[in-house]
């Protein structure tokens, strides 16, 4: 236990990262949530000099959010950190936290799928050191394996995808960076149905410069028109997000997201990612459970992403 020592200096440079963070971890993204106001604390393995978690905290006033501006951020560790450390340094972290000033804090973990083991550690630890839970979301993952979508699929789903097929619908990975028109299509699906998106063309276009090869556009066509189109972060090497997706109203009788979904299965398959996240399945923090039942016929399973707050004054 004495190998390990908290920090909220940049480790050395001869440090070696021994975790996998995802894309919202990364400094880049930070910067991108907001250019100021960020604090990182650190464990160091000062035995075998690697950094073994870390965790990103924005800072405003009195309060402290992680993430910002993401799908999620919270704490990310080594899969060998003891349960005891990572305890102390959820400690470490709030102690440095009152020296600021700060009175509440909130973190979002991922969803408990990403890595179970790790998630079930941190909600627990978390619980212990006095958080509540603020926001439980419904999620759902597709584990990616050797067999085709369409055999996981309820039958009705399958009758769906087969119809575009017979339709002659078309599904494309993307090969040039369409953000421009993928986002205003899945913007206006949306606005058809009274929904908004969380980010502007102009945030997107940003994220999507800053990381280019993490960003993957999917497509199914008719012909020249777009039906249904995704915009999909792969947030770690192993895990593709469905950030983004909409279909188009008028071809409701072909459920073309059923064909997208299918074609981004394959992709996954030849790209040796091993889980694709649906996203949640909420509206206004509330469950949207005719969403929730249609991504289950699809082939996924239900996950749970857990945000947590506390009071430090």
């Amino acid at each position: 236990m004495n190998d390990y020592h908290f920090t909220d200096q940049v480790p050395p440079a001869d440090y070696r990262v021994d975790f996998k963070a995802s894309i919202f971890h990364e400094t880049r993204h930070l910067k991108l949530q907001a250019e100021q106001g960020w604090q990182s604390f650190f464990i160091l393995n000062q035995k075998h000099k690697t950094v073994s978690g870390c965790v990103h905290i924005h800072v405003k006033d009195e309060q402290a959010v992680s993430p910002l501006k993401a799908s999620f951020g919270s704490f990310v560790f080594s899969e060998s950190l003891p349960a005891e450390i990572l305890f102390r340094f959820i400690a470490y972290a709030e102690s440095q936290l009152k020296t600021m000033g700060v009175k509440h804090v909130t973190f979002t973990n991922p969803p408990d799928a990403y890595q179970h083991y790790h998630s079930q550690m941190l909600q627990v630890l978390l619980n212990n050191s006095g958080y509540r839970t603020l926001r439980a979301e419904l999620g759902t993952v597709i584990t990616i394996d050797n067999q085709s979508l369409e055999s996981k699929m309820h039958e009705w789903e399958v009758r769906k995808l087969k119809q575009a097929r017979e339709a002659e619908f078309i599904f494309n990975a993307a090969s040039q960076n369409p953000v421009d028109e993928v986002f205003q299509f899945i913007l206006n699906a949306r606005k058809e149905k009274g929904y908004t998106l969380s980010m502007n063309q102009v945030m997107m276009e940003r994220t999507v410069e800053a990381f280019p090869d993490r960003f993957i556009f999917f497509e199914v066509m008719k012909g020249f028109e777009r039906t249904a189109a995704s915009i999909a972060i792969r947030v770690t090497d192993t895990i593709l997000y469905n950030f983004y997706s909409a279909h188009h109203s008028r071809y409701d009788a072909w459920s073309p997201v059923v064909m997208l979904m299918d074609g981004m299965y394959n992709w996954c398959q030849q790209h040796a990612i091993t889980l694709l996240d649906l996203g949640t399945s909420a509206l206004e923090h509330e469950p949207n459970f005719s969403l929730f039942d249609f991504k289950l016929r699809l082939g996924a399973h239900p996950t749970a992403k857990l945000t947590f707050t506390k009071d430090l004054a």
